[in-house]
């Protein structure tokens, strides 16, 4: 596998003491070693889970901007970990990585919350790539989020105002009326 593509990340670059943190899941440890190698020579801080058991321990003890899960594993799939995580850590975001090239499991997996679909055996490049996008894509969302609260805030601060303006005016064109 190449390895020379350097992949840049708007998010955080290699080694900044704020690392992205991923957390990859798969029941085979010979990928989860491969991966965590991979993303922590990029500057991501890597967890690893073999199942969703222990993702989902993982997950209630740190956060991650990104949960790269694979869909077929023993007990849970991956497509309800997915599930899952995207109702319970609505800030994560999810890629999908599996072996099964197939258009449905993939519609599936975009459905379940999925940011994205992976197919295994994969690049080193194709892999750094997807969860760049995946990471871009999420800090959009969020940025995008955080403008809509804060219109919305805005919106009921001014409404707030426009009513009080009005209740000010009704008293004081009744004040006059009075004298």
């Amino acid at each position: 596998m190449n390895t020379n593509l350097t992949v840049s990340r708007g998010n955080s670059p290699p080694n900044s003491q704020a690392a992205t943190a991923v957390l990859f899941v798969d029941d085979y440890e010979a990928m989860r070693k491969f991966v965590k190698l991979l993303l922590e020579r990029r500057g991501y801080h890597c967890t690893t889970a073999a199942n969703s058991a222990e993702a989902r321990q993982r997950l209630s003890e740190q956060a991650f901007e990104l949960a790269v899960v694979d869909i077929q594993m023993p007990g849970e799939s991956g497509l309800d970990l997915a599930k899952s995580i995207r109702a319970d850590y609505p800030n994560t975001a999810v890629l999908m990585a599996t072996g099964v090239d197939d258009l449905r499991v993939a519609d599936a997996a975009l459905k379940a919350g999925a940011y994205g679909y992976l197919v295994k055996p994969f690049e080193e490049n194709q892999l750094l790539i997807n969860v760049a996008g995946v990471l871009d894509r999420r800090k959009l969302e969020m940025e995008s989020q955080q403008q809509h609260n804060e219109l919305e805030r805005l919106i009921k601060a001014r409404t707030v105002e426009a009513q009080q303006a009005t209740e000010r005016l009704s008293q004081s064109g009744g004040n006059l009326q009075a004298t």
